[in-house]
């Protein structure tokens, strides 16, 4: 079974070895610069302020059982703020240092907590500030090198993508989600419009979730799970995880290329899955979530013709040791840009997106140390996603948003009006509907219908 995470460092300790860290990989040979480096810090920072201030539909007389940590949050609104601040300083002209940093002030109660995370991060709740990114990158004409916390895209797809399975994510709001960069050591190279990368994933962080008093922790009691064996307690699943060791390394190989008949993209990985399970350690001993060492293969297309837009991606999950069922998650979609119609009835363009989700499992979980598959921690396995964009001119849209589960007959629905009035700031309001019944991915938030309001200023 793997190993406890060691005990991490304390907040500055910690924040001093990630900036630590990263410099002490690429600064030997260019002491001299690094005094440059963070005068152009400063130089080119970016800083934009995101907020999302929200007003709930929330009825007392229906809150849900109280965990042992203290009541579910109940409040009638709530709003957290995004600062980030986004920023590179030169080496030289082929090396660079970047890095996004945010922080994020909450009213939520059990939404946050901590500061920056160490290397090999498993605290489940997002800290309040810390780097999405930071990292150093070395070009040259045909190649790339990375070190540091980088974002890895594997995206062929718009509403859904079942291919983007290395990253990590974080949100006490599953529907504001935080994506962070994957710590990697990793080579691009490239010929005409072919690219391959190679990395090496050395630390397997855990995705950051809602806490034990969120209004988002769904009636399970594991905001993963919308539903959990018997056996669990009222307290929910404890955990474990993969240590950082060498045989617990992930890898990469990941192959790109713009066509005429389209842009293509395949993978193979090798790490930890996004999906966790539930084992236990003997017949008799309480159950834990795990996180599954698999072997990941990916593939994704998407082309234009005329106005029509289409898409489709893939993801192929091989479960070492029989720990997990292995499947295939799927997607395929279009998007159309419509003009002529749209201008006959006042607008400028409409842009409807729809697609469809789905999921065939190949084998069945056999291990016996496991006691409960990833099935009911993975969602959209049966869906289908819609997007409509109203749009009126460059200032103005109305959004409209469904996603329905047909096997478990539960649905999001959202609508919004959108307002850019200059390139710094952008306004929208939306209303959120989640329904469905309570242990599906959707009907555990049907209270949190909500009215959210969103601004966005860049300064």
């Amino acid at each position: 079974m793997p190993d406890r995470p060691p005990r991490s460092l304390s907040p500055p300790w910690r924040a001093a070895a990630l900036i630590g860290s990263l410099f002490l990989a690429v600064a030997p040979a260019r002491a001299g610069k690094i005094a440059s480096v963070f005068s152009e810090f400063r130089q080119n920072a970016a800083t934009e302020i995101q907020g999302y201030p929200a007003i709930y539909r929330w009825d007392p007389k229906e809150a849900p059982d109280t965990p042992a940590e203290g009541p579910i949050e109940d409040q009638s609104n709530g709003m957290f703020l995004d600062i980030g601040i986004q920023s590179e300083g030169w080496l030289s002209k082929e090396e660079v240092i970047k890095f996004d940093f945010y922080y994020l002030p909450t009213t939520s109660n059990s939404g946050m907590k901590g500061y920056i995370g160490s290397l090999g991060d498993h605290r489940r709740t997002l800290p309040y500030f810390g780097f999405r990114e930071l990292y150093f990158k070395q070009f040259s004409k045909s190649m790339e090198i990375t070190i540091g916390k980088a974002p890895i895209s594997m995206a062929s797809s718009t509403l859904y993508t079942p291919a983007d399975m290395v990253h990590v994510f974080g949100s006490g709001d599953p529907v504001e989600i935080q994506k962070f960069g994957v710590w990697q050591y990793s080579i691009d190279l490239f010929v005409k419009d072919d690219a391959l990368k190679f990395a090496i994933l050395p630390f397997n962080e855990s995705p950051k979730l809602p806490g034990r008093q969120s209004r988002w922790l769904g009636g399970s009691g594991d905001p993963e799970f919308t539903q959990l064996p018997d056996t669990v307690s009222s307290g929910g699943l404890s955990e474990r995880f993969y240590p950082t060791r060498p045989r617990y390394t992930g890898y990469l190989m990941k192959y790109s290329a713009i066509r005429e008949s389209g842009d293509y993209l395949f993978s193979i990985y090798t790490g930890v899955s996004p999906y966790p399970a539930i084992a236990r350690a003997t017949a008799d001993t309480a159950l834990f979530k795990i996180p599954i060492r698999s072997m990941i293969l990916t593939a994704g297309r998407s082309w234009t013709k005329g106005a029509w837009e289409y898409h489709m991606e893939g993801a192929y999950q091989n479960s070492y040791e029989s720990r997990d069922q292995d499947f295939v998650r799927f997607v395929y979609g279009l998007t159309v840009r419509e003009s002529k119609l749209a201008n006959r009835i006042g607008l400028e363009e409409i842009r409807p997106t729809f697609e469809y989700g789905g999921e065939a499992i190949l084998r069945g979980q056999t291990n016996s140390d496991m006691a409960a598959t990833s099935k009911y921690a993975r969602p959209f396995r049966n869906t289908l996603f819609s997007r409509i964009e109203l749009v009126l001119d460059s200032t103005f849209k109305i959004v409209i948003n469904d996603i329905y589960n047909f096997t478990e007959n539960d649905k999001f629905f959202s609508f919004g009006v959108e307002s850019a009035p200059n390139d710094n700031l952008t306004l929208s309001a939306d209303f959120h509907y989640f329904e469905g019944p309570a242990q599906t991915y959707f009907g555990r938030w049907d209270r949190n219908d909500r009215f959210q309001f969103r601004f966005s200023y860049k300064l």
